[in-house]
């Protein structure tokens, strides 16, 4: 539970009863930057916002736009597959440097599956390689966990449950809108062009595919 959110509830149903907008706006939108997308929309569902004043919510989700969250949010509810992609390039992600990497948003949130995140491939291979795995996803056919699936080129990959800490050494954004880091994440694992994993004696480059396996 975020702190104040009970009492946010009651201030913004207050808002929303003597039709104070700017201010209710404000605060849904200040509401939905810090605590993410999912818990915004269930403090304004609770303060009955969505009877008393939807264009409130629609004003929130305006205020979002040329952001990062602005195309978070539009691929996640309205897009094909209903998932976001990230890519993050080589030396990007604060406090953790390292190789490139590529995750979902969303997946959870509407299908009720692990995110995804594969680490080491460019972004136009990883996003091709995911996308191709969320559009399964979307239609029901959920890859297998720890089966080696041929899928680049002739080489195989797996898909691992990865370690909590994954969440906040890459999956920013999916934190963000699922307001919690209570979700599963599935690492894409890739082999090298010697067909080898990244657990296997050389293994190489030995650094370019870190495991966030659990």
């Amino acid at each position: 539970m975020n702190p104040g959110y009970s009492e946010n509830i009651e201030v913004l149903r207050s808002r929303l009863l003597q039709k104070d907008y700017y201010p209710a706006t404000t605060l849904v939108t200040n509401f939905l930057r810090r605590w993410g997308y999912v818990a915004a929309t269930e403090l304004f569902r609770e303060a009955e916002g969505n009877e008393l004043a939807p264009g409130v919510w629609q004003a929130a989700i305006a205020s979002l736009r040329h952001t990062p969250e602005e195309a978070i949010v539009l691929d996640a509810l309205e897009g094909p597959d209903n998932c976001h992609l990230m890519s993050v390039e080589v030396g990007c992600n604060p406090g953790q440097p390292g190789p490139a990497f590529s995750y979902t948003v969303g997946l959870w949130h509407n299908f009720s599956h692990p995110e995804l995140i594969c680490i080491g491939l460019g972004a136009s291979a990883a996003s091709s390689l995911l996308g191709f795995y969320v559009k399964r996803i979307a239609s029901g056919k959920a890859p297998q966990t720890d089966l080696p699936l041929q899928d680049i080129e002739g080489y195989a990959i797996q898909f691992k449950t990865c370690r909590p800490e994954a969440k906040t050494q890459y999956l920013y954004w999916a934190t963000w809108f699922n307001s919690t880091p209570d979700y599963p994440v599935m690492q894409l694992v890739w082999q090298d062009k010697n067909s080898r994993w990244p657990w296997d004696d050389d293994f190489h480059p030995p650094a370019a595919q870190p495991l966030l396996l659990s």
